[in-house]
């Protein structure tokens, strides 16, 4: 992904605008952190995260706030915000998910909306995690969902 200037005008309007939505803490930020080097050189298929040729890494990390129905408002408001986000081009969705390659997963843990990562992720993550991790110590993060 390149900061385009239509995903640099997203980007700051979400900033501008994420305080004065419902169920959103006036502390929220988005975080823009460079991708350059090493990260760019690994080939695609040679790790279980396929996006090598994202530049920067877009982190929306915005804070509930309020009652549960505030709170709601400022979920719904998140998840359009990253399918908005999404879908504009020149986006790399990098994005972590283990479901199938190619779907659409909705995150109740996290209130997100995600694409997948390449075919073949999960299977390269499990196994990582089978040979370092064979007790299952790291037992609440989605690799323990089998």
């Amino acid at each position: 992904m390149n900061l385009t200037p239509e995903i640099s005008a997203f980007l700051a309007k979400a900033q501008e605008d994420a305080p004065s939505k419902p169920g959103i803490h006036g502390g929220s930020a988005v975080v823009i952190m460079p991708l350059h080097g090493p990260f760019n050189d690994v080939a695609p298929d040679a790790t279980a995260i396929s996006a090598r040729s994202a530049k920067f890494w877009v982190v929306f990390l915005m804070r509930l706030d309020g009652d549960e129905e505030t709170m709601a408002k400022g979920i719904a408001w998140g998840r359009e915000l990253k399918k908005d986000f999404i879908a504009l081009e020149g986006v790399i969705a990098t994005d972590m998910r283990l479901n199938k390659p190619g779907s659409i997963a909705m995150d109740t843990d996290t209130h997100s909306v995600l694409p997948s990562q390449n075919e073949g992720c999960l299977a390269k993550l499990r196994g990582v995690k089978d040979k370092y991790d064979p007790s299952n110590l790291f037992c609440y993060a989605s690799l323990s969902k089998k």
